[in-house]
């Protein structure tokens, strides 16, 4: 959704939910099962996860779950793709940690160093923060 919420800021007003291509960490056959047989399959997905991570650390690379918004073509069309990336360990999302966000920005004056943007993407102090800036928003208008 923050994905679908920049590119929609960017410019992107009629893109939907249904339009982001989602690329899921679990097999669709997962989706239905109740918490309890969900976390029973869960272990089965071990093998397949660290042929996935052995591959990217074959190559130097770590795994990570991001976003990506990028021009459809010169028509400024936006894509909003979200799935697994393999990223060098020295980049900015590959040294993410636990709930922080980051945001990279390439364009023609970013180009050859994006600008990064990051911080605390949840926890009890941001969401608290969120909904009291929301809430001074409506009461404004």
């Amino acid at each position: 959704r923050k994905a679908l919420i920049i590119a929609r800021v960017l410019g992107a007003t009629s893109l939907e939910m249904s339009d982001v291509q989602v690329e899921p960490l679990f097999p669709a056959s997962m989706q239905e099962l109740s918490v309890p047989e969900f976390l029973q399959m869960l272990p089965g997905l071990d093998d397949e996860w660290r042929e996935k991570v052995s591959n990217a650390r074959s190559r130097t690379k770590i795994l990570r779950y991001a976003a990506r918004i990028e021009r459809v073509d010169d028509a400024q069309a936006l894509k909003c793709t979200v799935g697994l990336v393999e990223v060098d360990a020295g980049a900015p999302l590959g040294q993410l940690n636990g709930t922080d966000n980051l945001i990279e920005i390439r364009s023609r004056v970013y180009s050859e160093q994006p600008l990064v943007i990051r911080g605390p993407g949840a926890g009890v102090e941001c969401t608290a923060n969120g909904v009291l800036a929301d809430m001074f928003e409506i009461a404004l208008f």
